[in-house]
């Protein structure tokens, strides 16, 4: 098994890649011809030459993100007018929820909402985790709750492990998230051996994480795949559920085989709008079919023991770029639990791991705070949706809550409920997580429970053995 997972992370099957898009260009120029005979209007036209050389571009330059291509709601529009019954002339208010069983639930099979949540531990590893948490100190507790930006890249090369090696010991940090810059090495056994180094150095077991979500957001398939991974919906618009299939799969077998054990991924945001910051990177704008396609993400990665983030909750619509400005989201509420929630729904029903929260400012739910710092943003995820895991913050480095100071966000993070701390600043903020535990802030016991959520994901996905 580990030899065809290998072959596969490896990339040894470019043959099948050049077919898929040797036949993606044989469509296009079918299609051409087609509107060329039936006097496709200039603007249309214009449109469709956009998108032929976008997909150029994206073969030549290995990458999809700036891609321009067909919502993929548009698809299932021709296939719901290509299945409805003959007969049907009279329409009525159950037709859609029809519809929506039939194409969002249908795509990857099944109920998405039907699931069994998180992982269970047996007695035993419960008794465990929580003995564990009674020996911890209060400085190793504050670590734990810290994801840090991989640190050493720019410093020290990419095939260093020296800065983090040390930051573990110092912080206790529960894991790091590494970039594209530190996967810029000769080869897959320079990325083990550093990561195996980084995590020999943590007495309690790290989450070593990537952003690997396709298109212009991938780190890792830049410089270990033929082809970096497909923006999930222009690979689903492309080539059907089935490639879109292998590719999470594939996902998990080429960080895995480097020995990372968490992807923030999947994007469970809705967006039918090409102008749309988020666009390229939703799947859908039809909440139904984003549920489904979550609920395969979600299951297909528990089965290679791979954590996942659901993001960005509460749902980013169609609002700018969290990393370069202040967004608030005018939306009301009806939409959000009408269809935004429904992705992270389904994948809570999956039993996804973590929940990653935007930096948005909800005004219907909050609007004074960031969606990150928002207590009742928080309150809503584990009372409403009744989500019983990690809880991480989007990096609190984003301008979307510079107006905090860095001490400052760090600590109303923890105070509004987070599990986990993505952070860029890591050392500053632990420092300052730390001080407002021992000056009464932030309690003991609030910490405890972070801490528990913590150690119960690794546990659950098998990189921390209690007893």
């Amino acid at each position: 098994m580990m030899n065809k997972k290998n072959e596969i992370a490896g990339c040894k099957r470019p043959a099948v890649f050049m077919r898929k898009y040797i036949t993606l260009f044989l469509i296009i120029a079918l299609i051409s011809l087609t509107m060329a005979g039936c006097g496709k209007t200039p603007e249309s036209a214009a449109s469709s030459d956009g998108q032929t050389q976008s997909t150029v571009q994206a073969s030549e330059e290995a990458t999809t993100a700036e891609d321009q291509t067909t919502d993929a709601e548009s698809s299932q529009e021709e296939a719901e007018a290509a299945g409805q019954n003959e007969g049907a002339a009279e329409s009525s208010e159950e037709e859609p929820a029809e519809e929506v069983e039939l194409f969002g639930y249908g795509l990857f099979g099944g109920n998405p909402y039907e699931g069994s949540g998180l992982a269970e531990i047996t007695p035993e590893q419960e008794a465990a985790i929580r003995a564990m948490i009674a020996e911890m100190s209060i400085e190793e507790k504050v670590g734990q709750m810290f994801l840090a930006r991989f640190p050493g890249a720019k410093e020290d090369g990419p095939e260093s492990s020296a800065a983090a090696e040390e930051d573990v010991r110092t912080y206790h940090l529960g894991g790091f998230v590494l970039f594209r810059p530190d996967f810029k090495v000769d080869s897959e056994t320079v990325i083990i051996e550093k990561l195996d180094a980084v995590q020999a150095a943590s007495s309690i077991p790290l989450l070593l994480s990537v952003d690997e979500e396709g298109g212009d957001v991938v780190r890792v398939s830049t410089y270990f795949r033929d082809l970096a991974f497909l923006v999930p919906r222009n690979a689903y618009d492309w080539f059907g559920s089935e490639t879109v299939i292998s590719e999470i799969y594939e996902r998990c077998e080429l960080l895995s085989g480097l020995h990372l054990n968490m992807n923030l991924y999947p994007v469970c945001d809705l967006s039918s709008d090409v102008s749309d910051f988020i666009y390229y990177r939703s799947f859908s704008g039809d909440p139904d079919t984003a549920a489904d396609y979550i609920a395969k993400v979600v299951s297909s990665m528990k089965e290679y023991h791979m954590a996942c983030s659901l993001k960005h909750f509460p749902g980013y619509g169609n609002n700018k770029d969290t990393h370069t400005d202040l967004v608030v989201d005018e939306r009301p509420a009806e939409t959000f639990y009408e269809a935004d929630f429904k992705p992270f729904m389904a994948g809570i029903a999956q039993g996804a791991e973590t929940v990653m929260v935007s930096h948005n400012i909800v005004n219907c739910f909050d609007p004074d705070n960031p969606a990150s710092i928002s207590p009742e943003v928080h309150r809503i995820l584990r009372e409403e949706l009744g989500f019983e895991g990690v809880i991480l913050t989007d990096d609190l480095g984003m301008e979307g809550v510079k107006k905090y100071s860095d001490e400052d966000v760090a600590v109303m993070a923890v105070l509004a409920g987070n599990d986990m701390l993505i952070s860029s600043d890591y050392k500053l903020q632990y420092e300052a997580v730390l001080a407002a535990v021992q000056d009464g802030r932030i309690s003991e016991e609030r910490l405890d429970e972070s801490v528990y959520r913590i150690l119960r994901m690794k546990v659950s996905m098998g990189i921390l053995v209690v007893e």
